[in-house]
């Protein structure tokens, strides 16, 4: 759970199961203007592919999106249309077809999303999205972070890590649900952009990765870019306490 409450991530350690959840604080008494803003998203499906992409509200229902898929390295973009209810839940429809459903936090620095209608029967998938930021950089990655992710191993990851805030980190991470009750150890490099957007060597789960930051530092999330070995991998990171 971050430190203020408003993100909770899970996985399951039950074998043949693996799962990440997510759950955030409700709001109250939103509007369609609050959503404005432009924003990070993470995307994973059972194609499989991994996706890292923008998404731009205006705050009256409308909005744009682009993205890079990792199986492919293709760009894509398009526009939808969104409802916002007063507690935060989220309703879209992409110009792709995709019907999305899912609810921001309290702040509205957090979505969490999933596919709620199958396009073409097939495809099903779950996102995360967070508010861009201003003026960031790899100092706003610091300290002790907790790790959570799902692989399609299939496997659920817990670990920690820390971040130096000079775009170096090193941690531990278990595969859950399996016969391996070890803990491996993982380092790798990261950089952050401006506005947020974050890149690594080598994710903890061991691949490389792409994904963002909130503004704050406290909440990170992230596809791994390499599904050669036709695996995906999505993850969320969660800062210690102070």
């Amino acid at each position: 759970m971050t430190n203020d409450g408003e993100v909770i991530v899970m996985v399951n350690t039950s074998s043949g199961n693996p799962a990440l959840a997510m759950s955030v604080r409700a709001p109250s008494g939103l509007s369609l203007a609050d959503s404005a803003g432009t924003y990070h998203y993470v995307w994973a499906e059972n194609v499989p592919a991994t996706s890292y992409g923008t998404i731009t509200l205006d705050g009256a229902g409308s909005g744009t999106w682009s993205q890079s898929v990792s199986s492919t390295g293709s760009l894509s973009s398009g526009t939808l249309t969104y409802s916002l209810s007063s507690d935060g839940v989220f309703t879209a429809t992409q110009s792709n077809g995709y019907e999305l459903k899912g609810a921001f936090n309290s702040d509205l620095s957090v979505l969490t999303y999933y596919s709620s209608a199958l396009l073409n029967n097939t495809y099903k998938g779950f996102g995360v999205a967070g508010k861009q930021g201003s003026s960031l950089s790899a100092s706003n990655v610091l300290g002790d972070y907790y790790y959570m992710g799902y692989v399609k191993s299939p496997a659920s990851i817990f670990g920690q890590f820390t971040a130096d805030g000079k775009g170096g980190y090193s941690g531990l991470s278990k595969l859950e649900g399996t016969s391996s009750s070890a803990f491996a150890t993982t380092s790798g490099s990261y950089t952050i952009s401006s506005s947020g957007k974050f890149t690594s060597t080598t994710m903890i789960s061991g691949y490389n990765g792409v994904g963002f930051i909130t503004p704050d530092g406290s909440f990170m999330a992230m596809v791994d870019t390499d599904i050669s070995d036709n695996s995906i991998s999505i993850s969320t990171a969660i800062r210690k306490s102070q």
